[in-house]
């Protein structure tokens, strides 16, 4: 009677328990990074950056508080805290939007700290541009929160150009909203603004 060489059959199981091994890997490994996401990382923004002008550092938004529950807007987030993640800068906790989009404006004023702003996001075409800078450690809105028509900003510039470096020491420079004429006409200015550095007021509305 003629041998079956056992070889080929020992090199087809191998093959095929390396091969159901490898699978087997890759499912745990696509488990495994599915868990690095949570119930409000959808939510999320991170920017990096010298915010405290010496050390890099990222900075993330997040929800805080209960999930709202509306009628009219649905299910929504309004309280965030913002903080950085080696705790350069202390934590700010802001009110009133449905997100938070980080700006990154870099160094505005030259003294080497990173700023950053956002657009509260409100169903509402008017709206304001909350530019913060660091002082002692903490955050602070750079100048007064800057008018916006929001509707300038899909025909006439971006949320990057609302605040830009000034030639003169100690202001920036800031595109406005005005409404001009009978009609209420909006459009945008350039305008050199001081810088005055103030506290960030936490405000939340009731729902």
């Amino acid at each position: 009677m003629r041998k079956i060489s056992t070889v080929p059959i020992l090199i087809l199981s191998a093959v095929t328990l390396v091969i159901t091994c490898n699978c087997a890997n890759k499912n745990t490994q696509n488990s495994s990074t599915k868990n690095y996401t949570d119930s409000i990382s959808q939510y999320r923004d991170t920017i990096v950056g010298k915010f405290n002008g010496t050390d890099i550092d990222t900075l993330i938004c997040e929800p805080i508080g209960d999930m709202i529950d509306n009628d009219f807007f649905g299910k929504f987030y309004t309280e965030w805290r913002v903080y950085t993640v080696k705790g350069t800068v202390e934590e700010l906790k802001i009110g009133n939007t449905f997100g938070i989009n980080f700006v990154e404006e870099g160094d505005l004023d030259g003294n080497k700290t990173e700023e950053w702003g956002y657009i509260p996001r409100w169903n509402s075409s008017l709206t304001v541009y909350e530019l913060f800078t660091v002082v002692d450690g903490r955050w602070e809105l750079m100048v007064e929160p800057i008018l916006i028509w929001r509707d300038l900003l899909e025909t006439s510039f971006s949320e990057s150009d609302i605040a830009q470096p000034s030639d003169k020491n100690g202001f920036i420079k800031i595109k406005k909203s005005y409404t001009v004429g009978e009609e209420c006409c909006w459009v945008f200015k350039d305008t050199i603004t001081p810088i005055s550095p103030r506290d960030y007021t936490y405000k939340l509305v009731e729902w």
